[in-house]
């Protein structure tokens, strides 16, 4: 339409560029039908300078990487890395030489592949090739930190639990003043960075990892190498890394935990490098760590944390503002703690969250209070009881959907009048009573 314009090899490669953004399968095939019409203009010098670079190839590469591809679609793109060596070392086109960014596309398509195992150890290898060409006097491909996190990215998607913790650890101790390198390739000439972090610790999310040693690890790992890196190559955990950690550190069931997740809050809240204040996750995984803990002093930190977060609420960080999961767990410690003062406590809870917070409680929320009456030895008990469960029942029937009564709920309510039969009898035909309604309810349909 316009004779006296014509597309460059810059045009194609921002529309090339567009393309990898994009990804998904059928702008794969608009993007192999880019390359095919740039070679046949440049074989054929139909339209100026339109020639096939290193930037488009490697585009293609990375289009790939993102099509979803599978195991075939990282084939594809080895196969067009081939070609590349293949043509820049004919003499054919000099204008495509590999680069780093062409072999990270590869790695990515290996990583995004669900190839598992073999995957990894795919990508892993095309790194080491990488190493080798860059120490026989290729500077084109140095080893890069962005490429280094793509192999750590591939073993974090590997899914071979232990296994790939191991490798994760191992990658990142080849890179530069790293230590304990187990390789016969020279330590790669690279920094972490925090990137390369998230991916460490997505990496012990991902492989499920039921202890929390890892934690340990990505921390000893940060500090290690901070004691040694220049100023402006020294690691910071971000807002993503903080979360990760407290979330793993409240999944075990040993007592220190708990106060390492705390520890580890507390860090993040005073991390002036960190441009976000933690939200209510993280709060409620501490709160919950407490909670399982069975420290004497858990329901006490448990709700310190809750007075933190209202505090940092409060101030300004809307994150972090309290909502029904927060409370809830903050109940449910005092109701496991067993304490004189825990129903008190409980109940001051189930008043705070609904009149200074305005926050309906949930399901989990009654069941919690009420398995906190059943555990008091206080003859109050067995009065407040009948009155949650009818509140219960009445925020049932005004159709919430976040409350409903179930059998939990009303055995915990005659467990607590089971507690006080011996005092009185007429406890012991209430609970009566309240099977009876249960069994008629049920074949009702509920």
């Amino acid at each position: 339409e316009s004779p006296d314009i014509y597309p460059t090899t810059y045009t194609f490669c921002a529309v090339m560029k567009v393309l990898a953004r994009v990804g998904g399968y059928r702008v794969k095939s608009t993007a192999f039908a880019l390359i095919e019409e740039m070679e046949y203009l440049y074989e054929n010098d139909k339209v100026g300078p339109v020639q096939p670079n290193s930037f488009a190839y490697s585009t293609l590469i990375h289009t790939i990487s993102k099509s979803g591809g599978g195991t075939q679609g990282a084939i594809e793109a080895e196969r067009v890395l081939t070609k590349m060596v293949d043509l820049y070392e004919s003499g054919a086109n000099r204008e495509c030489k590999p680069n780093a960014y062409t072999y990270d596309g590869v790695i990515l398509s290996w990583a995004r592949s669900n190839g598992g195992v073999e995957a990894a150890k795919r990508a892993e290898a095309i790194l080491d090739h990488m190493q080798k060409l860059y120490l026989a006097g290729n500077r084109d491909l140095r080893p890069l930190t962005f490429v280094v996190n793509s192999v750590l990215d591939a073993w974090s998607r590997s899914n071979s639990g232990r296994n790939s913790i191991l490798a994760v650890e191992e990658t990142l101790r080849r890179m530069q003043g790293a230590t304990g390198t187990k390789r016969s390739i020279k330590a790669l000439d690279v920094w972490p960075n925090t990137e390369s972090i998230e991916i460490a610790t997505r990496a012990w999310k991902n492989n499920q990892i039921p202890d929390s040693s890892g934690v340990e690890g990505v921390l000893r790992y940060v500090a290690e190498i901070n004691q040694r890196a220049p100023q402006a190559r020294r690691l910071s955990l971000s807002a993503t890394v903080y979360h990760t950690l407290i979330a793993t550190y409240s999944q075990s069931k040993r007592n220190p935990d708990a106060r390492k997740a705390e520890a580890l809050l507390y860090r993040w809240i005073n991390d002036k490098t960190v441009n976000s204040t933690p939200g209510s996750k993280p709060f409620s995984h501490v709160i919950t760590a407490w909670s399982k803990s069975r420290e004497e002093q858990g329901p006490e930190r448990a709700e310190q944390l809750l007075n933190e977060m209202i505090k940092l609420w409060k101030g300004g960080a809307e994150g972090a503002r309290p909502n029904v999961i927060v409370y809830t767990a903050v109940i449910d410690a005092w109701a496991k703690s067993g304490r004189p003062e825990a129903m008190q406590r409980a109940l001051a809870l189930f008043d705070r969250m609904q009149y200074e917070h305005d926050i309906m409680p949930n399901t989990i929320t009654y069941n919690a209070l009420l398995w906190c009456l059943t555990c008091s030895d206080d003859p109050k008990a067995v009065e407040i009881a009948p009155r949650i469960l009818e509140q219960m029942k009445e925020a049932e029937r005004r159709n919430d959907s976040v409350v409903v009564v179930t059998s939990r709920a009303v055995s915990s309510f005659m467990a607590c009048l089971a507690r006080q039969s011996g005092r009185d009898s007429k406890f012991a035909e209430q609970a009566d009573a309240v099977l009876e309604s249960m069994v008629s309810e049920c074949k009702a349909g509920n």
